[in-house]
Order: structure tokens, then sequence, then C-alpha cells
């Protein structure tokens, strides 16, 4: 209790901005003794509050403010695009849709976008309020469907790695992952799953898929049951 006593006599609890009421201080008492779990919110000491540099607002101000900090938090995870990819000098875009044997892109460039961030603004896509810059990393996995697994929902790992943010000409934010080491082609007809996650974080996961069609050349034929798999030309 004197504990308790003391915080209250010389600080002040408060919850920040962006920190829910759930995650706020709790006094709670149980069996006859009392506890305080200040949890996410902040002390401050009552020679702050009486300097006057701590002011009053009204509910209609504070969830102003709530909102301006929600619009520039972090919401969704995007690709860019090859255009936007030549502008960085980055070697690399994720197609839509590709045909079995087509080179893999070098690298693939992935963004975080805060929630005031209209994709259709083509001009706000490098724009540097429109990349959240952070220190969280990020992730890529990607998985394999062939066309006749697909249907029961069966993939193979193929490769994940986890990147910090780099920045390019100035731009901060990005993270750029390699891809070809691991991935020199899209070698089979089926579905390629990239799956991007920013770790430690609320942003929404982003899942792109690569659609690939089967070649329609194909120069050679091997059989897969003999152990000295010869090899047999196609006429």
């Amino acid at each position: 209790m004197q504990f308790i006593f003391l915080v209250f006599l010389f600080f002040w609890l408060q919850r920040p901005l962006g920190v829910p009421d759930e995650n706020g201080c709790v006094l709670s008492e149980e069996d006859g003794e009392t506890s305080l779990n200040i949890r996410d919110s902040l002390s401050v000491p009552v020679s702050v509050v009486d300097s006057g540099k701590c002011l009053a607002v009204e509910s209609v101000e504070w969830d102003c403010q709530l909102e301006k900090r929600r619009q520039k938090a972090p919401a969704t995870i995007d690709l860019l695009s090859e255009t936007l990819c030549r502008e960085l000098d980055v070697d690399g875009a994720l197609p839509v849709k590709a045909k079995a044997g087509q080179v893999a892109p070098k690298e693939i460039v992935a963004v975080v976008r805060p929630a005031n961030y209209a994709s259709s603004t083509a001009s706000a896509n490098l724009d540097q309020k429109y990349i959240f810059k952070s220190n969280l990393e990020m992730t890529m996995e990607v998985n394999f469907n062939n066309e006749a697994d697909n249907v029961h929902n069966k993939k193979k790992h193929i490769y994940s790695i986890r990147v910090k943010p780099s920045s390019r000409k100035d731009i901060q934010g990005l993270y750029v992952f390699p891809l070809r080491c691991k991935l020199k082609q899209f070698e089979r007809a089926g579905v390629y799953a990239f799956t991007f996650s920013l770790i430690e974080s609320s942003c929404k996961t982003l899942v792109r898929r690569v659609q690939v069609k089967a070649s329609s050349k194909i120069g050679k034929w091997r059989l897969l049951s003999d152990d000295k798999s010869l090899p047999y030309n196609a006429r």
C-alpha cells in the first residue's frame, strides 16, 4: 500500500496515444493485497504536470489526434511495380502470370503503406510520406502448389527469408528480397504463393500469387522410372 501511495503522490500515470484501453494501467486487489500494474502506461512526475507543459483537451480533440495517428500508422504491405523498381535501379518485380521456364525476378521490393495511402494516386507511390519508416523486419515465404495438388491445398515450401529495411536513392523503408539466388525460374506449372509479413506488427499480411502455365515449347522428355534417365528427343 505504501508503494502505491508514493506512486500517486509523486507521479501521474498516463496512457499514450495508440495504446488501447485494455493495455493501460490496472489497479487491482486480491486477498487484501493491492497491486498496480503499469503495463503500457507511462509515469509522469507531478512536477512536469505542474509546470504547465501538460494541457487538458476535450474528448473531440483527443479523438481527432487518435485518428491522425491512425492514418499515419502502418496498415498494408505493398509490392513495387516493375516501373517503380527501375526508378530505384532494382532489377525485379513480381509478375501476376508466367510461363513455365520463365526467369524469376532478381529481387522483389516491398514497402509498408500508412492508412492514409491511396493506391490510385500513382505520383505518391515513391513519396516518402507514404512509405512507413521503421526498424521492424519483414519476412517473405514462398510456397508452391502444382495444378493437381492445388485442389487438395497441398503446398511445397520453396524459400523463406527475413530482411531489415534499407534505402535506395534516399528513399527509406524499402524491403529488398533476393529471389533469383534461390528460385532461378518458375519451373513448373501451378501457383507460387509469396507471403509477406511485418514482424511484431498488426500490419496486414500480404499474399501475392503467381499463376504459372505450362510452356508449349518442350524440347525433350525423360523417363522418370528409368535409373539411367536417358533423354528422348521430341519430334
